[in-house]
């Protein structure tokens, strides 16, 4: 069956080569867009058990949609000690960190502070020294340190001995306990991580917030975990005399949601929607080419029509010979989309400050979209052709001997033609309208003169600014 229609396609080389390309290039702009949408949104975290791995934190939609708001370090402590629905609680605050060596010269990182349960939660391993533990944590502790293995590879030139040497980050001594895999960053950008020294149970004292990281025990969903935790968090404002806290409850989700899913997920999504859009136009562009050639072989139709064939054979035999084109689209397709999510990912790296675990590859899930992409399309390509000849009766074709246009005509014949170009009219206006506003974006007048503007930023951090008023006489 193939192999005949291979046959028939190898006879128009020219028509076989447009559609290839056609469905090649609209299903390689569908499996990028996607790639991007699963690297960024649906990525599995890249550590055991992966999908258990949740965010939380208080949901501060009321005020900015889609955003969220750290919890304070009373309330981590608290939901560490009596909750229920998770394996493991860990808390990190991620800063920036101005780290000096042996030379004297200072270096800007960005690090996290991190309670004992992080590195265990995650179930990393070192690939130095020792990971930080619980025996790190708590008020009176000195300042450990776990480097990145790139930070390990450049600044301390591999040493083996780095082990147990001191730095100074943001002022105060810090010893290295350990070096980390050359592919673990997490949750952020992070090169450096330190304990994280919170008093050993609730207080009074005046500490930053916190993120949280938890492992979700299995058979929990979301939702529950986020209803006990917030459940507990009510009773404790009920017992301090506080009022309860209705607009910001507290919100369990996977880390791609948390960090990308309030404003980024729609553009993408959105995105994701104008590539299956021109794929739709590809297909329609195909489908009358189809339909052109289904007209040209309208004596062999005939032909096959007096040797006992059917409507439902001469579907099937161009249903065939257009999935052998929609496969050989698949394959151009993947080639140009596996090309151009490697230099997306090359190019996002090098340019961008993305969280660690996002990257952007063929993995099976993207393949998978590929090969549903390219079903869809070939049936889409179909429907044209398959339209004209299930209306045609093989015996009308016999009688007239396969002269004219089979089923060129007709009401149906122009209902395709203003659809295609209804769609390609909608195309070029959505791009006209996207060019429309970069212009405008690129001409509009500021208040200020961004070519003579410079932006800094002041961090107040470490134990000489460890409280407000501290930070307050700095600025007086």
């Amino acid at each position: 069956m193939f192999r005949s229609a291979l046959r028939r396609l190898w006879l128009r080389p020219a028509h076989a080569l447009t559609v290839i390309l056609t469905l090649g290039l609209g299903i390689a702009l569908v499996t990028t867009q996607y790639a991007l949408v699963h690297g960024v949104l649906l990525r599995t975290l890249p550590f055991p058990e992966g999908e258990q791995i949740m965010h939380v934190a208080r949901d501060d939609s009321a005020t900015r949609p889609g955003w969220w708001r750290v919890l304070g370090h009373d309330e981590f402590l608290l939901l560490r000690e009596r909750q229920q629905s998770f394996e493991e609680l860990a808390a990190f605050r991620s800063e920036t960190y101005n780290l000096v060596g042996g030379d004297g010269l200072p270096l800007r990182l960005w690090g996290s502070a991190v309670s004992g349960e992080f590195f265990s939660l995650l179930g990393v391993q070192p690939a130095l020294g020792r990971l930080l533990d619980s025996t790190d944590e708590g008020e009176g502790q000195g300042l450990r340190a776990m480097i990145a293995w790139r930070l390990w590879q450049d600044l301390f030139g591999a040493d083996p001995d780095v082990l147990g040497r001191t730095v100074r980050l943001n002022g105060e001594t810090a010893q290295i306990v350990g070096v980390l895999p050359a592919d673990f960053r997490f949750p952020h950008r992070e090169q450096v991580w330190v304990n994280l020294r919170l008093p050993r149970e609730a207080s009074g004292t005046e500490m930053p917030g916190v993120g949280i990281v938890a492992r979700i025990r299995p058979q929990i969903e979301p939702d529950a975990a986020a209803a006990e935790l917030e459940g507990l968090l009510q009773a404790r404002r009920t017992a301090l005399g506080l009022p309860a806290d209705a607009h910001r409850p507290v919100r369990v989700q996977s880390f791609p949601l948390a960090y990308a899913g309030g404003g980024t997920a729609p553009v993408l999504y959105s995105l994701l929607a104008m590539t299956a859009f021109v794929l739709l136009l590809a297909c329609i562009n195909v489908g009358n080419l189809q339909a052109v050639q289904a007209a040209a072989r309208s004596g062999e139709f005939a032909l096959r029509g007096a040797l006992g064939a059917g409507r439902m054979q001469l579907a099937h035999l161009l249903l065939t010979d257009t999935l052998v084109l929609g496969l050989a689209g698949l394959l151009v397709g993947v080639l140009v989309a596996w090309s151009g999510i490697g230099l997306l990912d090359d190019i996002s790296r090098r340019t961008l400050e993305m969280s660690g675990w996002v990257h952007f590859d063929m993995d099976l899930s993207v393949v998978a979209v590929a090969g549903l992409a390219t079903l869809l399309a070939a049936l889409a390509a179909a429907a044209i052709p398959l339209a004209m000849v299930l209306r045609q009766d093989p015996n009308a074709l016999l009688r007239t001997g396969g002269r004219g246009q089979l089923g060129g005509g007709g009401r149906s014949g122009r209902w395709f033609i203003a659809g295609q170009l209804a769609f390609a009219c909608a195309t070029l206006l959505i791009a006209a309208l996207l060019a429309w506003n970069t212009i405008i974006s690129a001409r509009t007048t500021q208040a200020w003169d961004p070519d003579s503007l410079l932006v800094g930023r002041i961090e107040l951090q470490g134990p000489a600014y460890a409280d407000m008023a501290a930070r307050t006489r700095f600025y007086e």
